[in-house]
């Protein structure tokens, strides 16, 4: 579920500013800026995965197995047919046999079937006693209740599934670390799971600062923009596998901000935050964090777009301060929040290896920061889109990658091997 709150008048609450404290003025203009893989590799130091929880099998999918999975029961329960067919007593040379009935799926016969005498059978009926083989129908014919088939069409065996030859109880079927995808799903159902040990999933707030922002749905004042920052952040942190999410609109008021961010710092494990957090004088994020007791990872990279990133911990809580504009935020997200919070979800490969494809035009940059421009991956090939201003939204709408252009150099020639993060 995600909570979207509009109004500022809860947090309008007294603020004293400590004595001294480091804001976002003067002293933030010189922080010093990392690399690029200066910042994953920070990242990489301290992410660990979050608390295990129980949840329901209906609960699981998407999410990370926190402890082993042990079969309470045989899979299959019982032999069984792996087809529809005919089931009897394997005899070399005897190709002729009196059909003596008929076993479905569900029944569970319980006479012995006699020599020289089969029974039809369908998929996953239980094998009756004293048969091993099943023939399948289309390999045979039936007339009269008489079944024949030609010699060497089956052998002793055929298209019978035995008891646990899938896993026997006690058997592991699942080890901490797996995704539960459907197919895992499917699994852990068969062996009668209801309940498991996952890795919990954060709760997250996502807080848009801005005198300026409007929520989606109202009329717009004079001077105002439509939110879509917000939006765009919780949208991402749901598919990356996060459910419980906040949204709050921030004035640019150090008071309300400060209130506002402590709240959410002691309901949320995850705060994202864009916008306020560079050096203007409506700036008040960074130092808010600071205020707050945030210890701060790094401050500024050196990247194209959202040089002025903001990535810390309270406790075991992450907090990302991300440039406004919006391909900032979204490639500020797509680059460092989401790797984290899936390590957090117990992903493996916080970082995963980053496909490579060559480029369909060539493309100029300055030297001195690593660039990320939205891209689209069609026809074997990256084509670098138009429109790749930071506030510019238009080339969402193709884009399915960022490409990234190494930070020491300035000319990439069409056909050159280049990274594309997904998106």
């Amino acid at each position: 579920m995600t909570k979207v709150i509009h109004g500022y008048d809860k947090y309008q609450l007294e603020y004293h500013q400590p004595a001294g404290c480091p804001g976002s003025g003067q002293a933030a203009n010189f922080a010093p800026m990392i690399s690029v893989d200066e910042a994953r590799s920070t990242l990489l130091a301290h992410v660990s995965p979050n608390v295990a929880r129980e949840y329901s099998l209906e609960e699981a999918p998407g999410r990370i197995l926190a402890s082993d999975i042990v079969a309470g029961v045989d899979v299959p329960g019982f032999d069984n047919s792996a087809m529809d067919g005919y089931a009897f007593a394997f005899r070399e040379g005897l190709t002729r046999y009196q059909v003596a009935g008929v076993v479905r799926a569900g029944d569970w016969p319980e006479d012995p079937l006699p020599a020289g005498q089969a029974m039809r059978i369908f998929t996953g009926a239980p094998i009756p006693p004293g048969a091993d083989t099943v023939l399948p129908q289309e390999a045979g014919r039936c007339l009269d209740g008489v079944l024949e088939f030609e010699p060497g069409v089956t052998s002793q065996g055929a298209n019978v599934r035995t008891r646990s030859s899938q896993c026997p109880a006690g058997s592991r079927i699942a080890s901490r670390g797996c995704e539960c995808t459907p197919g895992m799903i499917a699994l852990l159902a068969s062996v009668g799971t209801t309940r498991l040990q996952l890795i919990a999933p954060p709760k997250a707030a996502v807080v848009a600062t801005g005198n300026e922002l409007c929520a989606p749905g109202l009329s717009l004042k004079p001077g105002q923009v439509y939110n879509s920052n917000g939006p765009a952040v919780s949208a991402y942190l749901r598919r990356a596998g996060i459910s419980e999410i906040e949204q709050h609109l921030a004035p640019d008021s150090p008071e309300s901000l400060h209130a506002m961010l402590d709240d959410c710092l002691k309901r949320c494990d995850c705060l994202v935050i864009t916008g306020g957090i560079s050096v203007g004088d409506a700036d008040y994020v960074r130092e808010t964090l600071q205020n707050l007791g945030v210890e701060c990872l790094f401050y500024k990279v050196r990247q194209k777009p959202g040089k002025p990133l903001f990535v810390g911990k309270l406790e075991n809580k992450w907090v990302f301060a991300l440039p406004g504009n919006p391909a900032a935020v979204l490639s500020c997200l797509n680059l460092y929040a989401v790797p984290v919070l899936r390590g957090v979800m117990g992903f493996p490969h916080a970082f995963p290896q980053v496909p490579k494809f060559p480029l369909a035009q060539d493309w100029e940059k300055k030297s001195g920061l690593t660039h990320f421009a939205k891209a689209e991956v069609r026809e074997g090939s990256v084509h670098i889109l138009g429109g790749q201003a930071s506030f510019d939204l238009l080339a969402f709408q193709r884009a399915n990658c960022f490409v990234e252009f190494e930070e020491n150099a300035e000319f990439f020639p069409a056909g050159t091997l280049v990274p594309c993060h997904p998106w």
